[in-house]
């Protein structure tokens, strides 16, 4: 599918409400504050600059805490927290989704630089495969397996009028990728 100019600038400017918001977590988070009171933060970002619908998760912890995709709750964040926002807002009927990870405090651990480097390279390889009639199971194949004991969530959407739409680049859509979660239903798989 195909956007127009008009779609896109829309697509940009929501963009841009997101990086603000992204902007005011970094800038706002510290040790002992809530994660409610650092997201009650971002909203207003986005609202003030016209967001229509928000949606969205801060949680830090990681693989510590069972809420992830939880907007933010009282927890206390603690110098050395990794927090995970994904910032999702309407701008005009469109949507714009932008997933950042943030260090609270200290210098990171070695296990931290190495769940960002890794997902940064995953990100670049995936961004590399993407071209013209390049099926979503090649570019599904450039991101590691699913795996939340190491933060990877194998996934990518299209954006739009829809908080996800097509098209979805994820082991567990993409019809010929042979990356995919053992014992996870695969939309086309016969045996599902």
């Amino acid at each position: 599918m195909r956007k127009t100019e008009n779609e896109l600038q829309l697509l940009r400017t929501a963009n841009q409400i997101a990086e603000a918001a992204l902007y005011t977590i970094e800038h706002t988070m510290k040790p002992g504050m809530r994660e409610c009171e650092v997201w009650a933060k971002a909203n207003k970002t986005m609202i003030s600059l016209g967001a229509e619908r928000l949606h969205g998760i801060l949680t830090t912890g990681g693989r510590t805490n069972a809420y992830y995709r939880y907007e933010g709750a009282n927890k206390i964040m603690q110098s050395g927290d990794l927090l995970v926002t994904d910032v999702v807002l309407q701008y005009m009927g469109y949507y714009t989704c932008v997933s950042r990870a943030f260090l609270i405090g200290n210098e990171p651990t070695k296990e931290q630089k190495k769940i960002c480097t890794d997902a940064y390279n995953a990100m670049n390889k995936a961004i590399d495969t993407v071209r013209a009639r390049v099926m979503t199971d090649k570019i599904a194949q450039a991101l590691p397996k699913r795996n939340w004991a190491n933060y990877s969530s194998n996934i990518g959407h299209g954006l739009g009028l829809h908080i996800q739409e097509a098209p979805f680049i994820a082991d567990i859509y993409s019809k010929e990728c042979s990356n995919r979660t053992e014992g996870r239903p695969v939309p086309g798989d016969r045996d599902v």
